[in-house]
């Protein structure tokens, strides 16, 4: 072989190592944001299953308080309690004496936000979302269980609005109605149904820049019914 045959197939398989390093680690980078995009639909899914299955069986809801539709846009991020519930199982072949009354078994779910401890964690995480549940039965013995469901939100917003009568209108008149009808985005959706608005944050290489944050906002509405010392 001469030397610009040597030249050539060097270059040839230096153009093929290249070509193949660049498809490698593009295959490998697309395979690792695959990886953390399924890490945050799976702390989608625990903070979806989790709350939604709590309010939905909910009989009262003690926190967030009720605010007006207006200032829905104006809640931040704040750590802390965030939401507060209370599931009570009512037993009719119970007596309703006592501090219970005829409730045989009382939930009170807690889910609050801490601030992250480790703040050199390579993901970065802002907030970690705790769910604490306190079972007090008939006897007054307490069941305490904490549990951490994700640790990579960065914001976290839980809120429930007062929903706004309809106006009453003078119906002598020719053409008026009995009620003045509010826009959908004026009159509010009323105390049992609570919105959430979070963002989380997947795995990041880097400590800048907003790519690494996905939002999502959905509503969970209580289904349990109030229940009152003596029903």
């Amino acid at each position: 072989m001469t030397i610009p045959e040597v030249l050539i197939v060097l270059v040839l398989m230096c153009i093929i190592v290249f070509a193949a390093y660049k498809v490698f680690f593009s295959q490998a980078k697309m395979v690792q944001q695959s990886i953390e995009f399924m890490q945050v639909n799976d702390s989608f899914r625990k903070i979806t299953m989790f709350l939604g299955n709590d309010i939905r069986e909910a009989t009262q809801i003690v926190l967030p308080l009720p605010i007006k539709a207006e200032d829905a846009e104006k809640q931040v991020t704040v750590p802390g309690v965030t939401l507060q519930l209370l599931k009570q199982e009512l037993d009719p072949t119970l007596k309703p004496s006592g501090s219970m009354g005829q409730i045989g078994v009382l939930r009170e779910i807690i889910y609050e936000l801490e601030n992250n401890p480790n703040p050199m964690a390579k993901t970065i995480p802002r907030y970690r979302l705790i769910r604490t549940e306190v079972i007090t039965d008939r006897s007054g013995e307490k069941q305490k269980q904490r549990h951490e469901i994700v640790d990579n939100v960065r914001d976290f917003v839980v809120f429930r609005t007062i929903r706004k009568p309809m106006k009453p209108r003078n119906i002598d008149g020719i053409g008026d109605k009995l009620l003045e009808l509010i826009p959908a985005n004026e009159t509010g959706h009323g105390n049992s149904l609570i919105h959430l608005r979070v963002t989380l944050e997947r795995t990041r290489t880097k400590n800048t820049g907003d790519v690494y944050q996905i939002s999502m906002a959905t509503s969970f509405y209580k289904r349990g019914k109030e229940v009152f010392l003596h029903p």
